[in-house]
């Protein structure tokens, strides 16, 4: 990765100290990788202006914060592995295999791999997702590696997806907001890139060798289903008494609250509360869509609101935007809030099939499952008589013709509705009604 000045050499001996910590060196089992570690530095390298080896700043930072991993934590693979998996099997999948069109990224692959790839490490070791989400930010600062939150041995339990997920766009908003990264081309969407990145460590951690793993990941993603783990051991667990601090404790964190909202087609007003961890910390809102704005409380210090507005939706798909409250300077860790827009339902079409000549006394059959986008049905047959069902039957009367009639026509007509309460236009047909005799 590439950062301006003291950044760049943060991030990278923190991913330095990664692989110090999570034993990055590869097993005997393993078949090597062509070429080694794509992008991993050396440890020997050297800052041009005088900046202490990123080998030396590791061991000197994970010495100063006692933060050396025990032997017992969960284990995950090199780094230069799962990038071959996400820069190659599986980018090549999204790209030649379902076809995808490339998306924006503020997260390069090498970024995403080894932060995702610290994340998930915290979190199968105890840790919850707020933890881990603040442990990984203070490393992507320059604030070195933090002990996990427990010892597992054994398979262990992976988080539920939507939190990896939630983690993925905080991660973006970082390297866009803070790193000041540019946006770089990618076939893996977001979501594609979060879901397939944990279930390849999920298999390496439970045994599988890389190969294996990427060949269960691809299969899945064909459909072929969720293949077992490698290797399946009893999992234990010892948990690590909870630290005060985090190293990087001077950061400006920010949570928000509800974190996520549902909004419906037609739009509106709306607004989530702001928090943070120091009255002084200042922040400013920010949303990645164009039907999404802030209205009021762009800018703010310490507690706050943000009142957001979210245009009508004249497509029938839902979309999805966020609003993002991030620091206005210095080491921050931002709130991503979730706003997910129904797609406007589509217009219904009243359509009516059945008997088109019946007797009274005698049941007669209609459907209105012709219709399009219905989600009820308002019939009316004459005679004062109706229904809601998109089935009905109906039986008229024997005085409803006069003896004078052998058959009359009665017009039988159909509203439906979609689930906006729209209604469709009024669709009719004819009955000959026949009298017994």
């Amino acid at each position: 990765m590439v950062f301006p000045d003291a950044t760049r050499w943060a991030v990278l001996a923190a991913a330095a100290a990664i692989a110090v910590t999570a034993g990055c060196g590869k097993g005997a089992h393993e078949r090597p990788m062509a070429g080694g570690s794509p992008t991993a530095p050396s440890a020997s390298v050297a800052d041009p202006r005088g900046l202490p080896s990123l080998g030396a700043w590791a061991a000197g930072r994970l010495a100063s914060d006692g933060a050396s991993l025990s032997a017992r934590d969960v284990s995950f693979p090199p780094r230069d592995q799962a990038y071959d998996f996400r820069a190659n099997s599986l980018e090549t999948k999204y790209r030649d295999g379902l076809r995808r069109s490339p998306v924006s990224s503020f997260v390069d692959i090498e970024g995403t791999i080894v932060w995702t790839q610290e994340y998930l490490r915290y979190r199968v070791n105890l840790c919850d997702h707020e933890t881990a989400i603040q442990k990984v930010f203070a490393q992507i600062i320059g604030g070195g590696v933090s002990p996990t939150c427990g010892n597992v041995s054994g398979n262990p339990s992976f988080p539920p997806r939507d939190q990896p997920f939630d983690f993925r766009q905080r991660l973006e908003a970082v390297y866009r907001d803070q790193l000041r990264r540019s946006a770089v081309q990618t076939f893996v969407d977001v979501e594609g890139d979060i879901v397939w990145t944990q279930e390849y460590l999920r298999y390496r951690v439970g045994g599988c060798d890389h190969f294996q793993a990427v060949d269960r990941v691809l299969s899945q993603i064909d459909g072929r289903g969720i293949a077992a783990v490698c290797v399946t051991t009893t999992v234990s667990t010892t948990t690590v008494p909870a630290t005060t601090t985090v190293p990087g404790t001077s950061t400006f964190s920010y949570a928000v609250s509800p974190t996520e909202r549902s909004v419906a087609a037609s739009g509106g007003t709306f607004s989530t509360s702001v928090s943070t961890n120091r009255s002084d910390a200042q922040w400013r809102a920010t949303t990645d869509q164009s039907w999404l704005s802030v209205v009021s409380g762009t800018t703010g210090t310490g507690a706050g609101t943000v009142t957001y507005s979210v245009g009508s939706n004249g497509s029938t798909s839902s979309r999805v935007g966020h609003v993002t409250v991030s620091g206005l300077s210095g080491q921050f860790v931002p709130a991503i809030h979730t706003v997910t827009q129904s797609g406007a339902s589509a217009t219904p079409v009243a359509v009516i099939s059945g008997d088109t000549s019946c007797f009274v006394s005698t049941p007669c059959q209609f459907s209105g499952l012709g219709s399009a986008n219905a989600a009820t049905y308002e019939w009316n047959f004459g005679f004062g008589i109706s229904s809601t069902s998109a089935t009905p039957v109906v039986t008229y009367p024997s005085n409803t013709i006069q003896t004078t009639f052998t058959s009359i026509p009665v017009t039988i007509t159909l509203v439906v509705r979609n689930t906006a309460g729209q209604a469709s236009a009024t669709a009719s047909f004819t009955l000959t009604l026949r009298r017994n005799y």
